[in-house]
């Protein structure tokens, strides 16, 4: 019962994904017709353009790593905020050209 109720008031699993994922469907969607007369080379173009995009958008920020010595110099803490944006940069370029990079594949 209470269940039930609670799969009525906010939906069950599969309907809040559904519902969240439905704009990033719609807009590969959009984009197919545009993408599906391209050439095999041309597809490969389009990649070859999304990976220099993904590229572009990560080089406009420098991130300390693990590899460099500045890393150890800082405590937990600095490294867990730096891990999370880094991570927050790379979605965000992610995002950006995923609907994109879904219509070619499709």
């Amino acid at each position: 019962m209470v269940n039930w109720l609670l799969q009525k008031l906010i939906g069950t699993y599969h309907e809040r994904e559904r519902k969240r994922l439905w704009p990033t469907v719609e807009a590969i969607s959009r984009l197919e017709p545009t993408i599906q007369p391209l050439s095999d080379a041309e597809l490969r173009a389009k990649t070859d353009e999304l990976r220099a995009r993904l590229r572009a958008s990560s080089a406009s920020h420098t991130f300390i790593t693990p590899s460099s010595p500045e890393w150890y110099e800082l405590n937990h803490d600095e490294r867990q905020t730096l891990r999370r944006e880094r991570r927050r940069v790379q979605q965000q370029a992610l995002q950006e050209i995923l609907p994109e990079a879904f219509a070619v594949v499709r």
